[in-house]
């Protein structure tokens, strides 16, 4: 494809074709004595009921649970509560993931009701793609939202409080993590184990659970455009404040399959962590507040509002999708069926070919194209 024909993507300065970002190297976890106290600490948990010492608790686990109500209302309001919170406490780098993360399923949303998209699918199938995407970013934001916020009160109160995490349904699994991050702040060990602990509650209570949506993953238009690159989750990212926004990342692929899952958030962890660009994307996420719409990153491409001149539309969230109203009553611990994990603590992995700005320029071509068959 001959970027070069279509003047207005010049606007990036740098030359689109042999960009090559520098290897990622593995990261240790954790030290062999730190797995090894933390594996022992995994193989003595238990279920166990909510132990209250005094009504100091019970306010607390009252004030996180109207809190996280409020927050969970769509997705940008949760992509919003998340930012915030790793502003007040940067040490937890798995908010600042989630919030990455959930920007980008606010894209998947939009797109749905995009120019682009929205005439190649039915109503049906736009709706239920929606709530798949919609019960999932509400399912991780009710689990790890508390999490977040009693490990907050902690740092306030100045002990650790984490035996209250059975009041919000969470997994026995985060107990010794969570304690183990209060005393040593180990951001990567804390964020690997939110990771995992995340996908595997998804895995059961969303894709496996109730709302059965393996079916879903497996259908035509999904695949569609999980190789159209619809999935792809994108970080913004500059090396200096004179250039446009870049976008590094990873393709999703094999979505259905939790270890996939597992190993794509700990790619992208390091993508977003990596020293050289989170300062330029952290940046980013102050200055442009989520609203669904890929103009939010690229507003040269791509535009909030309708029929403006040689722009793609690309829509706010709230103003095509309504609220939706979530009850939340699968409350398995996915843990308690001694999940083989261990292995997700080895290494951060390696990490080569995540500058994804060409890829995107190719999906916005592919947008393009599109948008005029629909307009046919």
């Amino acid at each position: 494809m001959n970027f070069s024909s279509i003047p207005f993507l010049g606007i990036l300065h740098e030359k689109i074709s042999h960009w090559t970002l520098p290897l990622i190297r593995r990261k240790e976890i954790y030290s062999l004595k730190e797995k090894t106290k933390i594996i022992e600490q995994l193989n003595m948990l238990s279920s166990s009921p909510i132990l209250f010492t005094n009504q100091k608790e019970k306010d607390i686990v009252a004030q996180i649970t109207k809190e996280t109500l409020m927050c969970n209302k769509n997705n940008i309001t949760r992509t919003q509560a998340y930012y915030e919170f790793f502003t007040r406490n940067q040490e937890v780098h798995w908010s600042f993931l989630a919030h990455i993360v959930s920007r980008n399923g606010g894209y998947y949303m939009t797109d749905l009701k995009s120019d682009y998209l929205k005439d190649f699918l039915s109503e049906s199938q736009l709706n239920r793609y929606f709530l798949f995407l919609e019960r999932s970013n509400a399912f991780i934001f009710q689990d790890a939202f508390p999490q977040l916020l009693l490990y907050e009160h902690s740092k306030r109160i100045g002990k650790p409080l984490f035996h209250l995490l059975s009041a919000f349904h969470v997994s026995t699994f985060m107990q010794p993590f969570w304690n183990e991050f209060y005393l040593k702040k180990n951001s990567k060990g804390i964020t690997v184990a939110m990771i995992i602990n995340e996908q595997f509650m998804l895995e059961e209570r969303v894709i496996k659970g109730i709302y059965d949506s393996t079916s879903l993953l497996q259908e035509l238009p999904y695949k569609l455009q999980e190789n159209l690159g619809f999935t792809t989750i994108f970080i913004p990212y500059k090396l200096s404040k004179k250039y446009r926004y870049r976008l590094s990342g990873k393709k999703v692929k094999d979505f259905e399959l939790v270890k996939k899952r597992v190993e794509l958030g700990k790619e992208l962890y390091q993508i977003l962590f990596e020293e050289r660009y989170i300062s330029e994307t952290i940046r980013f996420a102050h200055n442009h507040p989520h609203t669904g719409s890929r103009s939010d990153y690229w507003d040269f491409l791509f535009t909030k509002l309708k029929n403006a001149n040689e722009k793609l539309f690309s829509p706010t969230l709230e103003s095509v999708w309504d609220d939706v109203a979530h009850k939340y009553p699968n409350k398995v611990d996915w843990f308690q069926q001694k999940v083989d994990v261990l292995s997700f603590f080895n290494d951060l992995p390696e990490v080569t070919n995540y500058d994804l700005t060409l890829v995107a320029l190719r999906h916005y071509l592919l947008y393009s194209a599109l948008d005029n068959i629909s307009e046919s």
